[in-house]
């Protein structure tokens, strides 16, 4: 999963689940935190606090600048591509940075993380599942982020599909039952479907974390058993 998917959850938290490899968008993490000052942290690795594989994967946007509101989650605006540099423009302060992507391949898997496919030819090849009603697509490893960004729209994983918490009417069963009976997530184990409903009317960030360590732990159980673990 993206490192993006998972901000509320700890290197713990997805070992539990059974997760044992992880993507981090470098471009992000270049134009945010700085690969040096990284690098003076002991890698990618000491950065996360996770000493699994981790897959480097890039991404950007070539959709039109988001509300002000909505920037600080959007993605770098691609201004220009020749070959492997890329101009970036910053989606927070509008700043141009300019990016090589066969020398940041180099850098960070330097870091210790394993280039994918996106930064260098010839690195590991990536299926990226964006499609939220979609099941998982074939792949040897499949990225995605729709744990957290499901989540923070209020929904959880049901099956191969995906219910809203809040828009079925409240039954007084539901202080007796977790969001899918039979799931041995964390959040269905600690809270009740009302418990639930009630943070997230609240909009207390509670709730999404736990929506987002139970999608986790559902998407992961569709990808585990047909092709192994996944990042």
């Amino acid at each position: 999963m993206v490192a993006g998917a998972v901000g509320s959850l700890g290197p713990d938290d997805l070992s539990e689940i059974g997760v044992r490899a992880v993507a981090v968008d470098v471009l992000e993490l270049a134009m945010g935190a700085g690969l040096q000052r990284v690098a003076n942290l002991g890698g990618i690795g000491s950065y996360l606090g996770w000493d699994g594989r981790i897959l480097a994967v890039a991404r950007w946007s070539t959709a039109p600048p988001l509300s002000p509101g909505w920037r600080g989650r959007a993605l770098p605006r691609l201004e220009r591509k020749r070959e492997s540099r890329l101009l970036l423009r910053s989606a927070v302060d509008g700043a141009l940075t300019e990016v090589d992507l066969e020398e940041l391949a180099r850098v960070v898997a330097g870091l210790g993380a394993q280039p994918s496919a996106d930064l260098v030819p010839g690195g590991s090849p990536v299926v990226w599942w964006n499609d939220a009603d979609g099941g998982a697509p074939p792949g040897p490893c499949v990225v995605t982020a729709l744990a957290q960004e499901e989540a923070a729209r209020g929904r959880y994983r049901a099956g191969r599909g995906w219910r809203d918490l809040v828009v079925v009417r409240d039954s007084p069963d539901d202080g007796h039952r977790p969001l899918v009976e039979g799931c041995a997530c964390r959040a269905c184990s600690r809270a009740s479907l009302a418990l639930l409903r009630h943070l997230w009317r609240s909009r207390e960030i509670t709730a999404a974390h736990m929506l987002c360590w139970h999608n986790l732990h559902s998407l992961f159980l569709e990808v585990e058993p047909r092709n192994g673990p996944r990042g």
